[in-house]
């Protein structure tokens, strides 16, 4: 175990500015030293050798104190990133059921516009989806905590994440265009391909939890991941339709499995 004192006042001594303070210091001892009852030729050979072997020295400790000091800070860094990462990966299990909850909301949303396509021309069945299918701050944040910490190990966390995250914004950014053209015509194919997209974000976040709740590794994106979360957010529609459903969700494993690492 390291001595108290050496660990409190060390990084102090050890740093640029007191080690060469230190050498100054040693360096005008050992001039005085030099200047006493000492002969001609002693003390003209000393002031030029061990004038410079000082300076050696004195550089060699401050590149030292350097030293200890970016490995201390590259320590207290590696921590802070640990201790942030083991905070963020605490809150993922709740990001993601937050994230599924607002996915199935995308379903829902999606399945009850393709049954009444006047709800095109409704405000307030815009503005509540609207928010709905928005994803919390809290959930982003933590999602962005987790991003950023795993740029080293694990990195392939951070890119699932990364891309459901971006994969939203798409969505979301349609969802928002269902109603900004009330002219527009959308065909069934059409209607069950967006419903089948927001099932297919729910699928990726599925994949997800075996790591946020035990650290083991993530579940591949298939078809029946995505048949999975269709059956769990609009079975009754899924039951009606379930040929379309199901052509849809194998061209939905396809397009994941292109976009999503």
């Amino acid at each position: 175990m390291q001595n108290p004192i050496v660990k409190k006042y060390g990084p102090y001594l050890l740093n640029t500015p007191i080690g060469m303070f230190i050498g100054v210091i040693a360096g005008i001892v050992l001039s005085w030293i030099l200047s006493g009852e000492f002969g001609t030729e002693w003390t003209r050979l000393y002031t030029f050798v061990v004038t410079a072997l000082i300076s050696l020295a004195v550089a060699g400790f401050a590149l030292f104190g350097v030293f200890i000091s970016i490995g201390t800070q590259f320590e207290r860094d590696e921590e802070a990133r640990r201790r942030k990462l083991m905070a963020a990966n605490a809150l993922l299990p709740s990001a993601l059921s937050g994230m599924c909850k607002t996915f199935m909301s995308g379903a829902k949303a999606s399945v009850e516009l393709a049954e009444n396509d006047a709800l095109r021309e409704d405000p307030e069945f815009e503005k509540s989806t609207r928010a709905d299918l928005m994803l919390s701050e809290s959930a982003l944040q933590t999602i962005r905590d987790v991003i950023e910490q795993h740029h080293r190990d694990q990195a392939e966390v951070a890119h699932r994440l990364s891309d459901l995250l971006k994969l939203h914004q798409v969505y979301f950014a349609r969802w928002q265009g269902e109603f900004d053209d009330e002219e527009m015509l959308v065909s069934e194919e059409q209607n069950f391909e967006r419903t089948v997209n927001w099932a297919g974000l729910y699928a990726v976040s599925e994949t997800m939890f075996n790591y946020a709740r035990e650290r083991g590794d993530m579940k591949p994106i298939d078809q029946s991941g995505v048949v999975r979360a269709l059956k769990f957010t609009v079975n009754p529609h899924f039951l009606r339709h379930e040929d379309e459903y199901l052509r849809e969700a194998k061209s939905e494993e396809r397009w994941l499995q292109e976009n999503v690492r």
